[in-house]
């Protein structure tokens, strides 16, 4: 249990590793295997958040928090990247205004969140939550060999 300090620290933790991710992310440059570092990261991000569910223990939920800004961060990125490389011209407006949506429902995730962790209490809903982005990113590099084998040089070239 803790209180507004608590929440404070933990919250800094996802700014400060999302600070760093943007470094990270921004340092790849022209790193080729973009769809595998997108699967990637939302897998870590799902794994980190499952870990500050699982932990009782303070600091490492902070670092857990910071794991998980990280890769939200490089996840996030990589994401809009792939979108905007990948889509025609003249459907890329329609396209980010679809993906902008994710911002509109966050309220109504979180509240189907809130309901869920009555029921079965927040570290639960967390650690299904965060399983669910996993399972996610698992099938996702099962299935769609677009995502997983995606590659820069590839899109780069048919730019030109």
């Amino acid at each position: 249990a803790g209180g507004p300090d608590t929440l404070g620290i933990l919250l800094s933790a996802v700014g400060v590793g999302g600070i760093v991710g943007g470094f990270v992310t921004a340092s790849l440059g022209k790193q080729e295997r973009r769809g595998l570092l997108q699967l990637v990261a939302l897998l870590l991000l799902s794994l980190s958040l499952i870990g500050v569910a699982l932990t009782a223990i303070f600091w490492v939920a902070v670092v857990c928090m910071g794991l998980a800004g990280f890769f939200e961060m490089i996840y996030l990125t990589t994401n809009m990247t792939l979108i905007q490389l990948s889509i025609p011209d003249e459907l890329r407006g329609r396209v980010t205004g679809i993906v902008s949506l994710r911002s509109g429902l966050m309220p109504v995730g979180a509240f189907i969140a809130g309901i869920g962790a009555d029921f079965v209490g927040p570290r639960a809903m967390t650690v299904v939550l965060g399983g669910i982005a996993g399972l996610i990113a698992l099938v996702a590099y099962l299935v769609s060999s677009t995502i997983r084998d995606y590659r820069l040089s590839d899109v780069m070239e048919s730019a030109e």
